[in-house]
């Protein structure tokens, strides 16, 4: 399957409630403050996580949440989307010290309610996991294919994964093309399932082989017969 280019851009509107049962006693102008001052000290690093030299190191999911940012989330929602698609284990490390240190909560419950009143959240959250594979896509091709190049066993998954994206390999002969060190081993194969991987199953396809094959006799210098005679090459001798 095809990983489809990931768009970050907010398509539907959110249903988002700011106030849960705790936050009762708060005016929405207070709730608004809360979350704003949550925002700049997130932007602004303060409460970004330590390493283990002490020095602030800027969250991993960070730059999706700018994009996520960029394309019309809001930014409660855009660091949930964010930090769920990261791969455990993350930090923060639970949802609900998520909704309490980064996003000003008093409580993870807002986030189960913003999901539950919003699919697009859950469907965001996987195209952002589709980007991270997007991301590594290249060097995970390079490592597979330095794999697949060693010749013993251990390249057998890797040559399976370069011949099926490059349309040599289909599930319906790969039993059949491959021995038992990921190699390929035709000699199993019928005249047409030849014919079929070398894109020959078609007569279009063979009058184009053959007018191939003419031109280049057409071109060929003359070869010495070993007599010091020369000959065109395909001529009968």
């Amino acid at each position: 399957m095809a990983i489809p280019q990931t768009t970050f851009q907010l398509k539907l509107p959110l249903d988002l409630p700011e106030e849960d049962s705790s936050d009762s006693a708060l005016s929405a102008e207070n709730i608004r403050i809360r979350a704003e001052a949550a925002r700049r000290q997130l932007e602004g690093g303060a409460l970004w996580p330590l390493n283990v030299q002490g020095e602030t190191e800027v969250p991993v999911w960070y730059e999706k949440y700018l994009k996520l940012i960029y394309g019309g989330w809001p930014w409660r929602v855009a660091v949930l989307i964010a930090w769920l698609a990261m791969p455990k284990p993350r930090w923060p490390s639970t949802q609900d010290e998520l909704a309490r240190t980064i996003l000003g909560l008093t409580s993870d419950r807002q986030i189960s309610v913003w999901m539950a009143k919003n699919p697009a959240i859950a469907a965001q959250v996987q195209d952002v996991q589709f980007s991270l594979v997007w991301d590594e896509l290249s060097e995970v091709l390079a490592a597979g294919v330095a794999v697949a190049k060693q010749h013993d066993y251990k390249g057998k998954g890797d040559r399976e994964m370069i011949y099926k994206m490059a349309g040599i390999l289909s599930d319906k002969i790969e039993a059949e093309l491959l021995n038992k060190s990921g190699n390929v081993d035709m000699s199993k194969l019928s005249w047409q399932e030849k014919l079929q991987l070398a894109g020959l199953d078609n007569p279009e396809a063979l009058i184009a082989l053959k007018k191939r094959l003419q031109e280049r006799e057409s071109i060929e210098p003359a070869e010495d017969n070993g007599n010091g005679e020369k000959y065109e090459s395909g001529a009968d001798s």
